[in-house]
């Protein structure tokens, strides 16, 4: 009972820190519980609650997630809570804090985007706060993967879903929103390299894989030893985001990743077989806050992220461009620029995954909400772990553990004018050795990817998956 208490205060906590407010509504739309902020839903006689209690009488009857905004450009996210045997007996939901954007306003044509001065202003504050936005999201997706692991009963494990289901709803559109807000303020800087496109393309299909084979969906790529010139890590974005797309309203058949040459430069495709788009809406689609999917039809989004990667392609001086089969499928393609392949380094063969359970897991974190959600997780991997603070902690718990860490996790930004790229420098130097380190930040720095990369450090940008943290742990301490 005391460990369930604690959990409960740490995840009440997290959710006071990133102002949501979780709940749950029987099936007479009576609230059950409500945990974060504030104490109560709406008023009774409140709009904000009718058109709360008409959206959860949906989901009672249809069975299907909705989504709407209330007062103060707040969003609410709303799921069905089942019994084991499938019936749904409820409705869970989660109210999450406006991103200072417009939700549901129709798209303006592109003559009538706001000028330089409003659009400037809004996006540099909102670049401004990327780090600190980002923090409490990470937060809760940990705490939240700790709780799923506690639970026994069938509810409590449908309940907990639910939640994570409406939780990962509000981190993507947090980050497609500060992602837009980078890029309207100019702080995304283009850092092109040599990209071997054949491992791009795959390890985008092997991380999407379980997604696609949980609708039944053909997933694979084309074999490619074809090399763009770009920044590999916008580059993952792009494709990421429009094979998610693909996976996403594909309801049968299959998603096919591949790349062809025109001359000088690479076409890479993300072919579908699912609904197609109209002729007359393939230029609206690349619009904010456009979405082709209606209201009662499975997850949505703000409509932000065919946006912005068509944005993003802009920046990196790439064509996007759709072909469209209504019925048949659609095909996204991005043109860059190509470098000979005898110019890439051949990447080496991956390292078999090394066990995690013993290994000594160096985290430094300022948040300390941040850090407790971070060492509860490694810990509940087997792994050992030394924290701290700031450098001087952590340097201090390491001299009393009397164990050189095998992997360092750490912040970018810490006290004392300190980073994760010198606090990884100190400790190797300290220790003698090349040890292993991983930046898990939500900093929006543009030299960043770059920095990391020449320290020999691997990089994670707040709010991260769980499963994608421990992937990215095995691959640092194989040496990946």
């Amino acid at each position: 009972m005391e460990n369930a208490a604690r959990r409960e205060a740490a995840l009440s906590a997290a959710a006071a820190q990133a102002g949501l407010v979780l709940f749950e509504l029987d099936s007479l739309l009576r609230p059950l519980w409500v945990l974060g902020p504030d104490t109560a839903l709406p008023a009774a006689t409140s709009p904000d609650r009718r058109r709360l209690d008409d959206a959860a009488q949906q989901v009672l009857s249809a069975g299907q997630e909705r989504s709407l905004s209330l007062a103060q450009g707040r969003r609410v996210v709303l799921s069905p809570v089942r019994d084991a045997g499938g019936a749904v007996t409820g409705v869970a939901g989660v109210v999450l804090p406006s991103p200072a954007l417009p939700m549901e306003t129709p798209p303006a044509p592109r003559s009538t985007r706001p000028g330089p001065a409003y659009g400037m202003a809004s996006a540099d504050i909102l670049a401004r706060a990327n780090h600190d936005l980002r923090q409490p999201i990470q937060a809760m997706r940990l705490y939240l993967h700790l709780l799923e692991t506690k639970l026994d009963s069938p509810q409590q494990r449908d309940l907990a879903q639910r939640l994570g289901e409406a939780l990962e709803t509000g981190a993507e559109q947090l980050s497609a929103v500060l992602d837009l807000a980078c890029l309207d303020a100019g702080r995304t800087k283009v850092s092109a390299t040599s990209v071997p496109l054949g491992p791009a393309l795959a390890r985008i299909a092997d991380a999407l894989h379980p997604d696609a084979a949980r609708k039944g969906l053909r997933l694979r790529t084309v074999p490619s030893r074809l090399v763009a010139y770009t920044d590999p890590v916008l580059l993952d974005r792009m494709l990421r985001a429009l094979t998610e797309n693909a996976v996403r309203f594909t309801r049968a058949g299959r998603v096919l990743l591949g790349v062809r040459p025109i001359g000088n430069r690479v076409s890479i495709q993300v072919w579908d077989s699912g609904p197609g788009i109209p002729v007359e809406r393939q230029v609206d689609i690349f619009e904010p806050f456009v979405q082709m999917t209606p209201p009662y039809e499975g997850r949505r989004g703000l409509g932000l992220g065919l946006s912005l990667v068509e944005r993003t392609a802009r920046l990196l001086g790439a064509d996007i461009a759709v072909r469209s089969w209504p019925g048949r499928g659609s095909c996204f393609s991005l043109v860059l620029p190509t470098t000979p392949p005898a110019a890439v380094t051949v990447p080496s063969p991956p390292t078999a995954i090394p066990p995690l359970a013993g290994r000594v897991i160096a985290l430094a974190e300022d948040d300390r909400l941040q850090l407790a959600a971070l060492e509860a997780t490694v810990q509940d991997w087997g792994c050992d772990t030394v924290i701290g603070g700031s450098l001087p902690e952590l340097l201090a718990a390491l001299r009393q553990a009397g164990r050189a860490p095998d992997l360092i996790i750490s912040d970018f930004r810490l006290p004392g004018g300190e980073t994760g790229l010198s606090l990884v420098e100190t400790l190797r130097r300290d220790y003698g050795r090349p040890i292993a380190g991983l930046l898990l930040t939500g900093d929006a720095h543009p030299d960043l990817q770059a920095q990391a990369r020449a320290a020999g450090l691997g990089i994670l940008h707040k709010p991260v998956h769980p499963a994608r943290l421990r992937r990215a742990v095995e691959q640092a301490l194989a040496g990946g």
